[in-house]
């Protein structure tokens, strides 16, 4: 039986600054409810047609030196106007019991027909207050129950485009078990398409603006690093489907993307983005943004498509 305040306990003692920080501290407890959560989808057939996609499922099967929010997913057949969350929420909160946690769960949808469950809980943060005051490993302002805010994941699923090649990753998490995943160059067209189109709605004007997340560069420079080949196929159908380039019938390859990099990185606030990566980022794994270096890596992209299929 897994020992849930042990296993927080050896992971906040690992590195003082999760002990000092509470964003990173809440992204530490965010990621173990993240962790909890994905082998009781996988034992209730929940993989059977939804992969995992995204910047967690990155960190999850890959190492990605980051924390991440959200469980995203995609459909590999369209079935999203039968789905629904409240077959596993069950299971989710029986699991939790199990456990000695508590997890309150709720379904909704988005105008993008997306399909999403917000899980929060406590208890994990109760069981670290819970702990002798000469035993506490972080301060009592992070756990204490006057001042404590429950610590939330989101998953989310949607069917769009399903041209994404996928393959099943085996995940050891006190036992063995089994993820339907984006493999590597579908997840870095996926992010390309993060990058090049990520917008939000301006409140004031009502106009989409685009949106720099210094999560999408960080996670960009990772694949470069890597020498992943996107799936230039994938991507053109992402772009075509949604977005500032929708409807136009790109069919991408390593020169479009570098020339769209290039434009997109123009008025970067680099303030603002690495502001973003220090909130998720430990800091031996930080690395600080500029335009030298995004100029360096863009220049490098495309120059290792080579890539092997194994990462050292």
């Amino acid at each position: 039986m897994i020992d849930v305040l042990e296993i927080t306990k050896n992971r906040l003692s690992k590195n003082s600054e999760l002990t000092k920080n509470y964003e990173l501290f809440i992204n530490e407890i965010r990621e173990i409810m993240q962790e909890l959560t994905l082998p009781c989808l996988s034992k209730n057939n929940f993989f059977d047609n939804n992969a995992f996609q995204g910047g967690t499922a990155l960190r999850v099967l890959y190492g990605l030196k980051r924390y991440s929010k959200d469980l995203d997913f995609s459909m590999k057949e369209n079935k999203i106007n039968e789905f629904s969350w409240q077959t596993y929420i069950n299971k989710i909160k029986e699991y939790g019991n199990t456990l000695g946690i508590k997890f309150d769960c709720k379904e909704s949808k988005d105008k993008f027909g997306n399909v999403i469950l917000r899980i929060k809980s406590d208890s994990i943060l109760e069981m670290l207050d819970k702990m002798p005051d000469k035993e506490k490993i972080v301060p009592i302002e992070f756990t204490n129950k006057n001042n404590r805010k429950k610590a939330s994941i989101k998953l989310e699923t949607n069917y769009s485009v399903n041209t994404f090649n996928d393959e099943i990753k085996t995940v050891k998490y006190d036992t063995e078990y089994n993820i339907r995943a984006f493999d590597l160059p579908s997840l870095f067209a996926g992010k390309i398409n993060a990058v090049l189109t990520r917008e939000e709605t301006n409140e004031l004007t009502g106009n989409k603006e685009k949106i720099d997340n210094g999560r999408d560069w960080y996670d960009l420079v990772w694949y470069i690093d890597k020498g992943i080949k996107p799936n230039y196929s994938f991507l053109s159908d992402k772009i075509n489907y949604k977005g500032p380039f929708a409807g136009k019938h790109i069919q991408t390859d390593v020169e479009w993307v570098k020339k769209e990099l290039f434009y997109r990185m123009q008025d970067i606030d680099y303030n603002i983005i690495n502001e973003d990566i220090a909130s998720i980022t430990l800091k031996e794994n930080r690395i600080i943004l500029t335009k030298d270096l995004l100029i360096e890596k863009i220049n490098k992209f495309g120059r290792s498509d080579n890539w092997s299929g194994t990462l050292s």
